[in-house]
C-alpha cells in the first residue's frame, strides 16, 4: 500500500455507521486518487484501500482517514503509483 492522502471526518456524533463510513470514504479518498495517479478512480487499474479508526479509537478522539492505493497485479510495491496513470 501507498497512503496517498490522509484527511479528518468532521462528525462529533457517535461511530460512523458502515453506509456513513462508505460517503466518509468516498468523499476523502475519491477526489485525491485522480490528482494523486493521474487517472479517475473509475477509469483506473489500480484499488483504493481505506483505513480509518476503530471504535475504540473513535472514542479516544481519532476521526483520520488514510486512503492508500494498491496495484492488485502487483502487491509488493516497490515504487511510487504517484503519476502511474494506470
Amino acid at each position: 500500500y501507498e497512503i496517498y492522502h490522509v484527511s479528518s471526518v468532521a462528525q462529533d456524533s457517535g461511530f460512523p455507521s458502515e453506509s456513513e463510513w462508505v460517503t466518509h470514504i468516498i468523499d476523502a479518498c475519491t477526489p485525491s486518487f485522480e490528482a494523486y495517479v493521474g487517472r479517475s478512480y473509475e477509469s483506473s487499474v489500480l484499488e483504493i484501500v481505506p483505513f480509518t479508526p476503530t471504535e475504540a479509537g473513535w472514542n479516544d478522539g481519532d476521526r483520520v482517514i488514510q486512503c492508500a492505493v494498491l496495484d492488485p497485479g502487483d502487491p509488493e510495491l516497490t515504487a511510487s503509483l504517484r503519476d502511474a496513470n494506470r
